[in-house]
């Protein structure tokens, strides 16, 4: 969060559970989210599949997770995440990942996206 701050990058909000974060995009409509794949109360995937296909489909999601396997991530794709990137990752490509994702373009490792991000 520090280095989201330390951007360019507003942050307008967190939450400490999938409802939660669910409840925030629906009242705040950032142009992304950045969800952590293990959440309590509504996982990450389901909160992501909520806000990409009902409640705020105009707002962007990038899972963030210490998983990094392939179905976790083929996963994230086929609920709607536009990006998903490891926590091992995220201080060195965080930023990058949201910039790319709010130019449109998607932000997965290649072995899923099968070509180059951006």
């Amino acid at each position: 969060m520090a280095l989201l701050v330390s951007s360019s990058i507003r942050v307008e909000g967190t939450a400490g559970d999938g409802r939660e974060l669910v409840r925030k995009v629906l009242e705040i409509r950032p142009d992304i989210a950045v969800v952590d794949l293990s959440m309590p109360l509504l996982s990450g995937l389901e909160a992501t599949q909520q806000i990409a296909r009902r409640i705020a489909p105009e707002t962007r999601v990038l899972i963030l997770s210490m998983f990094n396997d392939r179905e976790q991530i083929a996963q994230a794709h086929c609920r709607g995440a536009l990006g998903y990137l490891s926590k091992d990752d995220a201080p060195e490509r965080l930023i990058d990942a949201i910039e790319t994702i709010s130019a449109g373009g998607g932000y997965f490792p290649p072995e899923i996206d099968g070509r180059a991000n951006g």
